[in-house]
């Protein structure tokens, strides 16, 4: 309760202050807070990745790892997929901010926490977050090869629901555009139209 209490008192300090308790978080993981559902809290801070409000999802990032932690202790798949997600998140929304270092710290864990859980969509999420990271440290030749990589896996699945349809398709645009700053702008687009059969010629 008291580091909850001390990261929300210093949410008005801005981004700067906030990392501090995730570097915490992430040298040492926190115990449980037993705030509440995991699920209901991650899409909480999804939400607040999309408005912009990143002091507020720095601010309840250390507790949604600790839990994510605790959670995926049980060793079940989706505990360990939902822990995947928060550090993409985490990777997200420090890639906003500059902080690659930190990203790369958590993009690893993501995509380790993901290929624990063997879930697809996790570990799509993950190798785009990594490969943002890479791309911002100039190495966008590694990005590109993690991306490609995880979208044919990711393909291989069939795409059979509406999630995965939607991370393939935002995994290609992320392709496309790591692609085009390594300057092989018609590369990614060529490799998305051969595997659906079409001829590239034309795109």
């Amino acid at each position: 309760m008291r580091r909850r209490t001390l990261l929300t008192a210093t949410a008005a300090a801005g981004p700067a202050a906030l990392l501090i308790g995730l570097d915490d978080a992430l040298a040492d993981t926190p115990p449980p807070s037993g705030v509440g559902p995991l699920d209901a809290r991650l899409a909480a801070a999804r939400g607040l990745y999309d408005k912009g409000a990143h002091s507020r999802l720095l601010a309840v990032l250390p507790d949604l790892i600790a839990d994510g932690h605790s959670a995926a202790a049980s060793r079940h798949d989706l505990d360990q997929a939902r822990l995947s997600s928060v550090y993409s998140l985490a990777t997200a929304v420090l890639n906003k901010l500059g902080s690659y270092d930190r990203a790369r710290i958590t993009a690893d864990r993501a995509r380790t926490w993901a290929q624990v859980s063997g879930s697809p969509l996790a570990t799509a999420a993950a190798a785009r977050e990594l490969s943002i990271v890479l791309r911002h440290q100039d190495r966008n030749a590694d990005a590109q090869r993690i991306m490609t990589s995880a979208a044919a896996d990711l393909e291989a699945t069939g795409l059979r629901t509406d999630a995965s349809a939607a991370a393939y398709a935002q995994m290609l645009c992320t392709l496309a555009y790591t692609a085009a700053r390594g300057g092989q702008r018609a590369e990614a687009p060529r490799k998305y139209w051969e595997r659906q059969g079409h001829d590239a010629q034309g795109f």
